[in-house]
Formats: structure tokens, sequence, C-alpha cells
């Protein structure tokens, strides 16, 4: 979730972020202001949350790139987070407006572009701008919200449609539509893949609310979660947008978003089992102040699947709000 920590000695908003491959590093992008809209930066923390917290092999030249302005959501893949092929990929600020997606070497010793950052193409996207990028497990696509109106931190959309670039050795290639996933009237966006890249998870929500004005993805009330095959086909609505009828609340309306997938899949009696984690407000109905992190499981059997009710994460403090989670595998030393 958002929150304000001590970066380099001030204190600064998190937002977006995501552990490395090796579970010894967090990635995230930080404003230089305690709350509010401010200026993005890529910083990194080790696993412990600490503020000192650079990788070894993380050069200045590296830091230097990530630390320039307007860049935000690191993400990374496995399969490009090895020695001698460390990358992050994120979204920078392309004036006068808009962002594109790039890619850093975190152990270059060169801040040229096509050396140690560069720029993945987008050939025939027929939006201007990408936002909310993230890399499959596989290393070999990336899959973006494409989109006109991308907000000064990369992750906000008024409207967006979901499309893929091949990794193609950080250059990227031909953006291609996830065929079934964009609906007319409808923006989409944090998508997701899942840990064996077979489903992307996603939010829609309607361009327009209930008062007929344009809404934003962040904190919209009416956003709902949605799974579909990665390939494309028939996007599914999840059940665990639903809350107990005996609460009173519906959706759309309670701020169903961020979905993020566990690391992995499990398997028993024929049946794979996917989870996910996503932020919802239905506790009290308010975004800003009451959203909550729930776990609901998606179970594909001979190529079917069914989904369940969300499950709450009983321990999260009544004082707080979750809105961004992540499912991470961290290596965490033990205390002495």
């Amino acid at each position: 979730r958002p929150s304000t920590v001590q970066v380099a000695g001030t204190s600064k908003c998190i937002g977006c972020h995501s552990s490395t491959p090796d579970g010894n590093f967090v990635g995230f992008s930080y404003r230089d202001v305690p709350e509010g809209d401010g200026t993005t930066y890529v910083g990194f923390s080790n696993a412990k949350g600490a503020d000192a917290g650079k990788p070894s092999y993380m050069t200045s030249q590296a830091e230097t790139l990530l630390s320039r302005h307007e860049q935000e959501k690191p993400v990374f893949t496995k399969a490009h987070y090895q020695q001698g092929d460390r990358v992050a990929i994120s979204l920078l600020r392309s004036p006068p407006s808009g962002f594109d997606i790039i890619w850093t070497d975190l152990e270059t010793t060169s801040v040229d572009e096509g050396t140690g950052w560069g720029k993945f193409a987008r050939t025939n996207d027929p939006k201007p701008y990408a936002a909310l990028a993230s890399a499959s497990h596989d290393g070999k696509s990336i899959v973006y919200v494409s989109t006109d109106t991308a907000n000064t931190a990369g992750t906000i959309v008024t409207n967006g449609e979901l499309r893929t670039i091949p990794y193609n050795a950080r250059k990227g290639g031909d953006s291609t539509e996830v065929v079934g996933a964009n609906t007319a009237g409808y923006k989409q966006f944090y998508p997701e893949y899942s840990p064996d890249d077979r489903f992307i998870a996603y939010n829609r929500s309607p361009v327009l609310g209930t008062d007929g004005k344009t809404r934003n993805s962040y904190a919209d009330p009416s956003a709902e979660v949605y799974v579909i095959p990665s390939a494309g086909g028939t996007s599914k609505r999840i059940a665990a947008n639903d809350p107990p009828a005996c609460s009173g609340a519906k959706s759309p309306g309670v701020f169903n978003s961020w979905p993020k997938w566990s690391p992995s899949v499990r398997t028993a009696d024929g049946k794979d089992y996917y989870f996910v984690v996503f932020s919802s407000a239905r506790n009290n109905g308010t975004a800003r102040f009451g959203a909550r992190l729930y776990v609901t499981t998606l179970i594909v059997e001979n190529g079917v699947m069914t989904t369940t009710p969300a499950l709450y994460l009983w321990n999260q403090p009544s004082n707080e709000d979750n809105h961004s989670p992540s499912w991470d595998e961290l290596a965490i030393p033990r205390p002495n």
C-alpha cells in the first residue's frame, strides 16, 4: 500500500512496488512529498524495509537513470534478472505529456540511451502513450494499458485498453490487443500476468461515472476485477467482486481494485488453484479511508475456470488503508 517512509533521510510517499525475482530487494516509486502529487522517482530497499537497500550489483549509472524525474512503477521478470541481464522495467514521461515503457540495465556503466536504458517500441499502437506495464514471468512479453490520458505518475488513466508487446531483447515491437479484454465505453487498467503467464487479471470500469463525468482509474468505486487468458478469449468477472449479501454493499460501487497474483499455482486432484489479492472498500464504502485487502481463489479444471467469494485478511489495522498490494516471496533474514 502507499505509505510515508524515510528515503534518503527525508519523508517520502511510497507508491507502486514489486520485489526483485531473487526476493532480496523491493523496487518502488516514490514522490518528494509526504502526501499528494509530486515528482516521481524509482528507488530500492532491501527486503527488511531498511532505507539503505541498494543491491551490490547496481551501478551509480543505474542509480542516475532511476532517479530521473517522472519515472514510475518498476517491475521485474525472473527471465531477465540474472548476472549480466538484470533489468528494471518502468514508465518514463515523454514530454510534453504521457509515458513510454522503458528498460534500465541495473549493471550498466553508461547512461546513454540504447546502452544503459531504452524504450520498448509499441508499433501500431493506436494510442500515443502507455501506462501500468507489467512483464510476463517468462520474459517474452509486456502487457500494458494503451491510452492518451496518463497522469504524471503513469499509473492513472481515464481511458485505456489492454495491449501487449514482445520483450524482444529489450526492443519491443508490434503492439497487439488482448482480444476479448476491452469493452467500448469502459476503461481497462491494472493488468498483471498470472505466475504461469496463462492469464491476465485486470480492472474494468465505465469511462463515465454515475454523474456523467469522466472518472479516472484511481479510487474508482465502479472498478471490478476480471480475468482473461493472456492469449485472448472470454473475459470473466470474478465472484469475489461481490460482497456478502448480508452486508448490504453491492458491486460495482465498492472500489474493487489492484488485483495481484500469488507467486505460484497449486495443483491437486487435476485442478489448478490460482490465488489473487485485491483491494476493496466494501467494509465502509469509501476508497480513501477504508480500503482493505481480500483474497480469492480461481480454480481451473479441464480448461474451465470457476471463482470463489473473497476472504478478508483479518489482521489489517482498522486505522490504515490498503490500496496497492503485492504478493511476493521475500528473503527476510531471521532476527538474531
